[in-house]
């Protein structure tokens, strides 16, 4: 990935000063952005020194492991400089986030969220909203799934009341052919949401044009694909929404999280309504406008 991607908590940010970065994001004035740069660069050998490994990462050559965190130190510096500004909930440095996001998959927009989990569960409840009029879910439709697959992109089709239906994978790559899911879509068919599974692409390209022909809304999971192509485009951008989290053991981390990207924009208002609480309007922490 991109070395300077960050969410509510700042992990990777590469190449770029800390001070700069601070003066960037609004920090404050400039006689006292010297010592906050102190601050930083202090964090920065205190965690060279007593948090992280003493061995230097050689891209290419350093092993990698498939789960866990991966820090430097001037990932523990980013944390504490996002910490400076006094933001605890999302703010300047989230929204830099889901843009940047949104831009590496191509799409219009991404929301950040709490854990992919919870983008799965936005994904589809977002669907049933009535400001989708004719295309909202209701109770009893039904939304085809892999039958193998992490349990939270099967648990949001029944928390919202919908019905599953399941197609099985190939061995090997895990993931669904777009011939299995034609066979299951039935008159009752609104939605699939489907993985792609520890990186393994399905044919999410196939996949969007049958669902767009069929009127059927796609979700794709994108949660273990972060960084993963298709005929040239990114994991995520091929269906009406995708999933990522950002879980340390995803591609990326912000320790807890995870983002919803999409296009359409009339997603976006059911998409920032289910996020936060039911509300028809949008405030933004410390700002008094609404949108």
């Amino acid at each position: 990935m991109g070395e300077a991607y960050w969410g509510v908590l700042i992990i990777t940010v590469d190449s770029v000063p800390a001070l700069q970065i601070a003066r960037t994001m609004g920090a404050k004035a400039v006689e006292t952005a010297s010592s906050r740069d102190e601050i930083l660069e202090a964090v920065a050998l205190f965690a060279r020194e007593h948090v992280l490994s003493k061995s230097e990462f050689r891209p290419g050559e350093s092993h990698v492991p498939v789960s866990g965190r991966v820090l430097r130190p001037h990932d523990i510096a980013a944390l504490v400089d996002a910490s400076l500004d006094g933001w605890l909930t999302s703010g300047p440095r989230t929204e830099l986030f889901e843009r940047q996001i949104a831009r590496r998959l191509g799409v219009r927009s991404a929301l950040m969220v709490n854990s992919g989990s919870s983008a799965n569960l936005l994904a589809v409840s977002a669907l049933t909203s009535p400001l989708l009029g004719s295309r909202k879910l209701i109770e009893g439709d039904e939304v085809i799934t892999p039958a193998l697959g992490f349990p939270t992109t099967l648990n949001p089709i029944l928390q919202n009341g919908l019905r599953p239906v399941l197609v099985d994978v190939q061995l090997g790559t895990y993931a669904p052919q777009v011939e299995e899911i034609e066979a299951a879509i039935g008159p009752r068919t609104r939605a699939v949401i489907a993985a792609h599974t520890l990186g393994n692409p399905y044919d999410a390209d196939s996949l969007a044009k049958l669902c767009k022909a069929r009127g059927i809304w796609l979700i794709e999971d994108n949660c273990d694909a972060l960084g993963s192509t298709l005929n040239g485009a990114p994991t995520g951008s091929f269906g009406d929404l995708s999933t990522l989290s950002f879980y340390p053991a995803h591609h990326i981390t912000t320790g807890e999280g995870g983002m919803v990207a999409f296009n359409s924009p009339k997603l976006r208002r059911p998409l920032e309504s289910f996020r936060d609480w039911g509300r028809a309007c949008y405030c933004p922490p410390r700002r008094g406008r609404h949108v």
